[in-house]
């Protein structure tokens, strides 16, 4: 991994400003030299703006740019602190404070509030709460100095509101607050009126040692006070119905917004809020990413998205008026097409997204750091995202995640629909940076990615957990970087995965240049992967038509279904430079070009081969599998259990959802018919206790190869048993009679 040093960061300008130490820059570095392989050039910027945004502590920008009180700056006194109270004439929320603070020294400030004032209060600090601290703080003589804490205190039209600016320590060394007033130059009564405009008034105070130390009386606070007019809501849940004339002020149903924009301006500001419901309706974003309560000025009009607030969970799915929420019936769209006039033609290999050159770069997309809270996205239809840009905005960037893109915190992607997006980097549908992230119960298709991968979903780091997802129809035409790329269902780099319980079909990834990559169902690169419970299916690749793995020697494969795939090479599974245990796995159907009787045509393995195949399905000739681990087809010198060359008869794997086109239910035509050789032949050890429908496994003493456990019966009424068959089939016909009239 190239070194980088703190400079790096400085010159990425990221925030406003930043703070360095040594301390940073070997936290910096010690992540850097985690990862053992090279990344190209994009990555490296992408992984240290990343750790530079995470490590380092930024200023925080004053959130509130509609209204400032502003006094005098010629401070004759100061001390450790100040108290004292705003009284709001209109309703308004106080937003953070600019100081005239000592110069050239160092603080660490703190601020704390209480509503109704200070007076009897102010050597109490149980009275009083406590907001936040910031440190390396430094004044300049007679300026203000934003203090970069958040503040958003409301204050409604009436009351008083008491603040105490802090700075800790003893002695001037420690910096402190400046302010006018001392004996000789006294400032009038404690609460008199200081300062004014229309709609507050800030009131003389104390000056006040560290920590709710020494009263310096009638004491004048030197700055700026930034506000806005209105007051946060009491409530935490906001509302939004684009069915209504007109706008509330979205604490209830009766009372919504008209505009998820509106909801999400009040949800920046007013840390009150965690959670916000959408009812039925197609809403597309008016406004640009917020930095705190404010949103920002870029010159890119397709900048405009649907930015979450972290520690927010955005629910949709609800009937118009409100009601009982159900996502399938009462479809919710966030859209970034502008226009309305994209045009999504094909799926797979011939998917075309057209249309969409005025489209948001990204639909929805949330930031936060390594401790944020993270968000919630349910119950969403979200079309029109086109990340085809460049640059970043807040270190999201434009060619990164068109539907959805978050950045770190512990987020939730469930029960949403992504169709039409793209992404000209990866992550058509879905792209994760880091955090712990769950994506489950979503449908993606028709997504389109390019470069690096992921048609539908791209995790970039972090913990992932991907499951019940029904992925089709994506594809990705990539550029392979050292092995890499591809994925045109899932793409994951160095990240640590759970991908199980998805259905992935009719994904393709178009291998454009470059070396190696692939995966039209799923592309691995390096990280740790369980895969299990899994159907793959009529996914297509140059390499690996239903998986590729890169450099890996922590990944799991138990119990997929891998059918029907095709690639030039691997037509089920392709793995470069990879040590997976194969468990319980069929691999049936799947065909290297167009033939499925070829060596490579279900598995095939390139460079160091550390492959294991346990009690696996495997669709030729035992001779075509050698039990070592040298050679492109070889299965392991531990390889055992698995079975050659046999039907394993599926229920009808030409209708993978079966009659209730519904994935993952009793009808699906990937499930196994009674007498396949793959009932009750499986290796039990590590199996997920249900599988892909929610079914026990292990129904008889045995599991089962692939994603479904327990066998099904036979559509048809006559039975057929022949002695001189070699082997047994399923008794449905002559040709794949029975062996023994006991079957």
């Amino acid at each position: 991994m190239t070194k980088f040093n703190l400079f790096d960061c400085r010159l990425l300008n990221v925030g406003k400003t930043i703070r360095y130490s040594t301390h940073l820059g070997a936290a910096i570095q010690a992540q850097l030299v985690k990862f053992s392989k090279p990344i190209g050039f994009i990555k490296q910027l992408i992984l240290l703006l990343f750790l530079c945004t995470n490590y380092a502590p930024l200023y925080a920008q004053c959130t509130a740019a509609t209204n400032t009180v502003l006094s005098t700056l010629d401070a004759n006194n100061g001390q450790r602190g100040e108290m004292f109270n705003i009284v709001a004439v209109n309703p308004i929320t106080v937003h953070c404070f600019s100081p005239h603070l000592y110069t050239s020294v160092l603080g660490t400030y703190e601020i704390y509030y209480r509503n109704g004032g200070f007076l009897g209060h102010e050597n109490t600090p149980a009275d009083w709460i406590f907001i936040d601290s910031t440190t390396n703080l430094t004044g300049t003589a007679n300026v203000g100095t934003l203090i970069p804490i958040d503040v958003n205190i409301p204050v409604p039209a009436g009351d008083t509101v008491a603040f105490y600016i802090t700075c800790v320590g003893t002695s001037p060394s420690y910096g402190g607050v400046r302010y006018y007033g001392h004996s000789a130059a006294p400032a009038g009564p404690v609460d008199s009126l200081w300062l004014e405009d229309a709609n507050m008034k800030l009131l003389v105070g104390y000056g006040k040692d560290y920590l709710f130390g020494t009263n310096y009386i009638t004491r004048r606070y030197l700055g700026e006070v930034h506000y806005s007019l209105g007051v946060c809501p009491t409530v935490p849940t906001l509302y939004v119905d684009a069915n209504i004339t007109t706008s509330g002020n979205g604490e209830s149903w009766a009372t919504a917004y008209k505009t998820l924009d509106e909801a999400l301006a009040v949800a920046h500001c007013c840390t009150v809020v965690d959670t916000i419901k959408v009812a039925t309706g197609t809403y597309i974003p008016t406004k640009k990413p917020y930095n705190g309560c404010t949103e920002m000025t870029t010159a890119d009009a397709r900048d405009l998205s649907f930015h979450l607030p972290d520690g927010l969970v955005l629910w949709g799915g609800y009937p118009a008026g409100g009601g009982v929420r159900n996502s399938l019936t009462n479809i919710t769209t966030l859209s970034g097409d502008f226009n309305g006039d994209d045009a999504v033609t094909g799926s797979g290999s011939t998917l075309s997204i057209t249309g969409n050159t005025e489209n948001a770069y990204h639909v929805v997309f949330a930031s936060t750091t390594f401790s944020g809270l993270g968000i919630t996205v349910d119950g969403f239809t979200i079309i029109g995202g086109n990340a085809n840009g460049s640059g970043n905005i807040s270190g999201i960037y434009r060619f990164y995640g068109g539907g959805i893109y978050t950045r770190d915190g512990t987020n939730t992607i469930s029960n949403n629909t992504l169709s039409g997006n793209m992404a000209s980097n990866g992550g058509g549908g879905i792209y994760t940076q880091s955090g712990t992230n769950t994506i489950s119960n979503n449908t993606v298709s028709k997504n389109r990615a390019s470069v690096e991968g992921g048609g539908g979903i791209y995790t970039f780091f972090g913990t992932n957990t991907l499951t019940n997802n029904t992925l089709s129809g994506n594809s990705v035409t990539f550029i392979a970087d050292n092995g890499s790329g591809g994925g045109g269902g899932i793409y994951s780099e160095n990240s640590t995965n759970t991908i199980s319980n998805n259905t992935l079909s009719g994904n393709s990834a178009i291998h454009s240049g470059g070396s190696g990559g692939g995966g039209g169902g799923i592309s691995i690169q390096s990280g740790t992967n369980t895969i299990s419970n899994n159907t793959l299916s009529g996914n297509s690749a140059n390499t690996g038509g239903g998986i590729y793995i890169s450099n890996g020697t922590n990944n799991t494969l138990t119990n997929n279904t891998i059918s029907g795939n095709s690639a030039t090479d691997g037509g089920g599974i392709y793995t470069f430079f990879s040590a997976s245990a194969v468990t319980n796995n069929i691999f049936w159907g799947n065909s290297r070009g167009t033939d499925a009787t070829i060596q490579g045509a279900d598995y095939s393995a390139t460079g160091t081969n550390g492959n294991t195949f346990i009690n696996n399905i495997l669709q030729l000739a035992a001779s075509n599998y050698p039990v070592s681990n040298t050679g492109n087809y070889a299965i392991g010198t531990a390889a055992s259990g698995n079975i050659f060359a046999q039907d394993p008869f599926f229920f009808n794997a030409t209708d993978i959802d079966g009659a209730d086109n519904i994935h993952r239910t009793a009808d699906d035509g990937l499930r196994l018919q009674i007498g396949s050789p793959c009932i009750n032949t499986g290796n039990n050890t590590g199996v997920a206790a249900t599988d892909i429908t929610g079914a026990a496994r292990i129904q008889n003493t045995t599991v089962d190869m692939g994603a479904y456990e327990g066998g099904v019966c036979p559509t048809t009424t006559t039975l057929y048993v022949d002695a001189s068959i070699a082997t047994s089939g399923n008794g449905q016909s002559w040709a794949t009679a029975f062996k023994t009239l006991d079957e």
